[in-house]
């Protein structure tokens, strides 16, 4: 049998095709003689139309238009092979990878190619599934993923197959959760108390989870959950993944007055973001034991003023009274040793008026939790800085004898105590203290820093 050139079949056997293979769900094809195949949800239409030109924009910022020629592209998820298809003609990639887990749209795709003559040493397609674990992925150098994300359970595992197949350039479009719902009140019930926090103030975001089923082509792969993140959530998860480079090309409000500008029978709202790979960022990915580090060095060399310190701790030891401490102090005091009760939460914002300004604030701050333990601490740091040695030993020495002693103070106040032998050159007791740092913490890193320093010394 003769197999026949699709666009020389006579128009009804054209059309008959065509319908039999739909829906054309995520398509836009001109086949000339005034055939075109087209989805009929006009917004969906119009998203196809305006995100090719913002896909053509992206790769054109970061690309000079000779070097494409050279280039390898991946459309993951690629549905009809509509984004594949333009970006190709538009830019004559050396090889582009239409993949796609559903055998009815890459029946729609390989149509299209046959149709258009595409060259099949370069313009391939292939069944693939993101999530799939028993698979191999193929590196390209530019890797899109248009409005896929939004219909899987596993956005992780999704996004860290989609970084091991990207080279240089990766783009993902998806519909999102409104940035809004990333709110104050969500901060608190997320409880955001990491250390981390403390260098990444907003690094937090939402993903809703729904029910999808499989029976639409452009629906999820396989029955169940599907979850929308939050464009915040997003970036995070892009960052944790391993792209050090990560932009909003367009955010949730700005495709709303762009594309879905006109009334609509669902709520639209999406994001486009792209994330790049250089050379090199592999051995330089961004730590979250690097921001762990920093806030530890920067706990240890902030110490509060004697002056504030200083009757705070002779308070606790039943050397003056309550009242006899100054009005600020007592607020101290009080803030955080009832912060629970309503006494301690006016005198919470006094003391933030008072001192919010200064660097020895956030140490204050923790003093909610077992403040006579800390401020104990603190009083012996202090010493410690102002050079007052012995004061600051007597002080640290009494800390461990206490029972149920707070955790952090306990591997703080044996490396201060390192530090009090090692300025009284008493290197053994230094290691001594220094290594029940590290045992009550193992990832003390001013200890470790110490151990490392002590023994090649």
């Amino acid at each position: 049998m003769v197999k026949k050139d699709l666009d020389k079949l006579p128009h009804p056997e054209l059309i008959e095709t065509i319908n039999l293979l739909g829906p054309w769900t995520h398509g836009y094809f001109d086949l000339g003689n005034g055939l075109t195949i087209e989805d009929k949800d006009f917004n969906q239409k119009k998203r196809l139309l305006f995100f090719k030109n913002y896909f053509i924009d992206i790769i054109t910022n970061h690309y000079k238009k000779k070097a494409l020629n050279n280039k390898t592209l991946a459309d993951v998820g690629c549905n009809t092979g509509y984004f594949l298809f333009e970006l190709f003609k538009q830019f004559n990639f050396k090889k582009v990878t239409g993949l796609e887990p559903r055998e009815t749209n890459l029946a729609k795709a390989r149509f299209i190619a046959e149709y258009f003559k595409l060259p099949i040493d370069r313009y391939r397609l292939k069944k693939f599934d993101i999530l799939a674990g028993d698979q191999r992925f193929p590196i390209h150098d530019i890797v899109i993923m248009p409005s896929v994300l939004h219909h899987l359970d596993n956005h992780l595992q999704a996004l860290r197959n989609l970084y091991a197949m990207t080279r240089e350039l990766c783009i993902v479009d998806t519909m999102v959760l409104p940035n809004e719902l990333n709110s104050k009140d969500i901060i608190r019930k997320l409880a955001l108390t990491d250390d981390i926090y403390k260098k990444m103030p907003k690094q937090f975001g939402l993903i809703g989870y729904k029910l999808e089923t499989d029976l639409l082509d452009g629906s999820a792969y396989h029955t169940g959950l599907v979850g929308f993140p939050t464009q915040d959530a997003l970036v995070m998860m892009l960052h944790d993944v391993g792209f050090n480079h990560v932009e909003v090309y367009r955010n949730n409000t700005q495709l709303r007055k762009e594309v879905f500008k006109s009334r609509l029978h669902r709520e639209m709202n999406f994001v486009i973001l792209v994330a790049t790979k250089k050379k090199g960022d592999e051995k330089k990915k961004a730590s979250y034991n690097g921001f762990i580090k920093q806030v530890q060095k920067e706990e240890l060399e902030t110490f509060i003023p004697l002056g504030v310190i200083e009757p705070l701790y002779r308070f606790i030891q039943g050397k003056i009274t309550k009242a006899q401490l100054p009005q600020n102090l007592r607020w101290v005091y009080e803030s955080e040793a009832y912060f629970s009760q309503k006494i301690g939460k006016l005198a919470a914002k006094k003391i933030e008026k008072e001192f919010a300004k200064k660097k020895y604030y956030s140490i204050i701050k923790t003093f909610k939790h077992a403040p006579n333990d800390k401020i104990s601490f603190e009083y012996a740091k202090t010493c410690y800085y102002k050079g007052l040695l012995k004061r600051s030993e007597q002080a640290a020495k009494s800390i461990i004898k206490t029972i149920n002693l707070d955790w952090r103070t306990v591997y703080k106040v044996y490396y201060l105590l390192a530090l009090i032998s090692l300025r009284a050159n008493n290197r053994i007791q230094a290691k001594k203290y220094n290594r029940l740092s590290i045992r009550a913490f193992a990832s003390y890193f001013p200890a470790l820093e110490l151990q490392s320093k002590l023994r090649n010394s």
